[in-house]
């Protein structure tokens, strides 16, 4: 069931008409949402057929969101999209699998995830405060490319030791020039698939160099363009990056298959394809895709591996 009240007047839509129904899939858009009076959900009102709840502009305060949580027993899929008055709170569900959280530059809070069961989390622009006991093999991390979101940027990594998929900003140049680093056994020993948002600077490459240096067994790389970089941020991290005089390895042991996106044919982009020629790593398959010009028309450039060599195509 998808409902959008899109109206000034916000229609409270009353939860608890889903109470004796069978709706598997409820996503709700630009709406007020009227819950079960108080004390009803600790009493045993429950939405057990629901298994995915999706709320877009639905204002909604910690205690809504708890008796949510509390009467949707088997809820295995949730996705908050710019709730408002949400600040400080609580996720907690055995059932929960997969979890999306995405709000606006000016929230201020954090939330608290207790999920178990939890395998998929993806969070734009919120700020994690803890992942207890979950089971996460992917994540997806998205903050503005601005200093002041590096703390919850590398807040919400650290709990993400065990991923097998993983997209995320290049913040790794700043742990190796923060006193906030990870700890020294902290790597990335399940990661398998990797989309990177980067620059290729040479604090974007030193940041490359150490996050591959914590990822052994990866076998796919995607790069592409920062969605929205902060001059100052970029500034700040070349001045930093002096400091760092050896030359710079990529440490790609397992890696397979590499795609390079947005391709502009810039001096550091050309420099980053040769140094990854130059590393010893076994990659089967190379793609770099330029971006789209007006009016002209272009094919990927695929690179093979064969006996006698990589071989070029030009199509997929």
């Amino acid at each position: 069931m998808d409902l959008d009240y899109y109206n000034p007047s916000r229609y409270g839509f009353p939860f608890s008409s889903l109470r004796n129904g069978c709706v598997r899939v409820f996503r709700l858009t630009h709406c007020y949402l009227s819950m079960p009076p108080a004390g009803s959900v600790s009493s045993g009102v429950r939405f057990p057929s629901l298994r995915s709840l999706c709320l877009y502009h639905v204002p909604l305060t910690e205690a809504m969101l708890s008796d949510l949580m509390m009467g949707c027993v088997n809820l295995e899929v949730l996705c908050l999209q710019e709730c408002c008055r949400l600040n400080n709170f609580h996720i907690c569900s055995s059932s929960l699998r997969e979890l999306t959280l995405e709000h606006f530059t000016g929230h201020c809070g954090s939330v608290d995830i207790s999920a178990p069961n939890l395998r998929s989390l993806t969070t734009i622009l919120f700020k994690v405060d803890h992942i207890r006991d979950s089971s996460l093999s992917r994540a997806k991390v998205c903050f503005l490319y601005k200093l002041e979101h590096y703390s919850r940027w590398s807040k919400v990594v650290r709990f993400l030791g065990n991923v097998q998929h993983l997209a995320v900003q290049n913040w790794w140049f700043k742990l190796l020039v923060t006193k906030d680093g990870f700890s020294g056994s902290f790597l990335l020993h399940s990661l398998k698939y990797l989309e990177l948002q980067t620059g290729y600077s040479k604090p974007d490459l030193l940041g490359i160099a150490a996050l591959l240096e914590i990822s052994p067994n990866l076998e796919t790389m995607i790069l592409d363009n920062h969605i929205e970089v902060d001059e100052e941020t970029i500034e700040e991290s070349i001045k930093e990056s002096e400091k760092f005089i050896t030359p710079i390895n990529l440490n790609l042991p397992s890696l397979r298959h590499f795609k390079m996106k947005s391709f502009m044919g810039t001096e550091e982009e050309r420099d980053f394809v040769m140094l990854l020629r130059k590393s010893q790593v076994v990659i089967e398959k190379v793609i770099i895709i330029c971006v789209k010009l007006p009016g002209s028309s272009f094919s990927p450039l695929v690179l093979v591996k064969e006996p006698q060599g990589f071989q070029i195509y030009h199509s997929l």
